[in-house]
């Protein structure tokens, strides 16, 4: 197809790629031309943008309220993520509101793919396989407890992280309002989970 300049200003016969390299530059690309729509195209992967950038976040609130006296972990909540890399990490944010009485402790735990973390997370500030609360009052124990742990993908299928808790003594609860126990000491009821995958 001939190159033609039309009478309006236009150029039509172009193909695509048809422009030398240089012949468009900066100053020529008008503001905030790269909308989010392009930046979530196909034409820009993950593997394009620089370590540190936040691909995705995936975030679940519940309020379900659980009152167990098991002394054996039981599932609490869970959520997915499929990493766009093996080598991404994965940022864990957890708060969960946990309560129980005074003389016991309530334990939580978390797993990836059904495997309780070890290793380098289980430590003495982020017991993450053996937490205890320890806001206490005069008749029950209350605490929105907070996990925070940057894991590595490992892999690009979807990853389950699960939260289990059990009770060291004779009950253990989640997202129970002051109400719920019967004390006049306020209590979280809500927990969140938040999984955001970060480029390495």
């Amino acid at each position: 197809m001939a190159i033609t300049i039309n009478g309006t200003g236009s150029i039509t016969g172009i193909s695509t790629g048809g422009l030398p390299d240089g012949i468009v530059d900066t100053d020529m690309l008008a503001t905030d031309a790269v909308s989010a729509a392009k930046l979530q195209s196909n034409a820009i992967t993950a593997g394009d943008l620089p370590s540190g950038s936040i691909l995705q976040v995936r975030s679940k609130t519940w309020t379900t309220k659980i009152r167990s006296t098991s002394t054996t972990y039981f599932d609490v909540e869970s959520h997915t993520i499929t990493p766009s890399n093996a080598n991404n990490k994965i940022l864990i944010l957890i708060s969960i509101a946990v309560g129980h009485p005074q003389s016991n402790s309530g334990l939580i735990q978390l797993l990836k793919d059904g495997s309780v973390f070890t290793g380098g997370v289980k430590n003495q500030s982020l017991q993450l396989d053996n937490v205890s609360t320890n806001v206490r009052n005069s008749q029950h124990n209350a605490s929105n407890f907070s996990i925070v742990h940057l894991d590595t993908a490992g892999g690009t299928s979807e990853i389950t992280y699960k939260i289990q808790a059990k009770t060291s003594g004779n009950e253990v609860s989640i997202n129970r309002t002051c109400d719920d126990i019967n004390h006049p000491y306020g209590s979280p009821s809500a927990s969140s989970i938040t999984l955001i995958e970060v480029a390495e």
